[in-house]
């Protein structure tokens, strides 16, 4: 999981892009994903949830976060706003958790080959 720390540096981070949140266009694809990918024809054999740190050690560092994120409906001039303010507070040895989620899944064998490709497309 994620420290205090960690969360506090998140907050800063959405506060800078004035969003309430990490949007998600598929919230059950996060929440639900064994009984989504069943429903789709694959077994579940691991779901982990692992924290890396992303250095945030220059203003690189801090535009290339911003730019890896999920922001609809977040203007370009915020979202310029945000990577000067990161990158004024990265620093070297700076590090942000960066939560992650890691799904195995295989095909179940009793799903046709036509069904189960129709579906890896989405």
């Amino acid at each position: 999981g994620m420290s205090p720390r960690g969360w506090l540096g998140w907050a800063r981070v959405l506060r800078w892009l004035g969003v309430t949140g990490q949007p998600w266009p598929n919230p059950e694809a996060c929440d639900g994903v064994a009984k989504l990918l069943a429903r789709h024809g694959f077994d579940v054999f691991s779901s982990e949830r692992r924290t890396f740190p992303f250095p945030m050690q220059t203003g690189d560092s801090a535009a290339l976060l911003v730019d890896s994120l999920y922001l609809p409906g977040t203007s370009p001039d915020r979202i310029t706003a945000a990577k000067h303010a990161l990158g004024s507070w990265a620093h070297p040895g700076r590090r942000l958790p960066l939560p992650l989620r890691r799904v195995v899944a295989r095909r179940q064998a009793s799903v046709p080959d036509q069904v189960a490709a129709a579906y890896s497309t989405m």
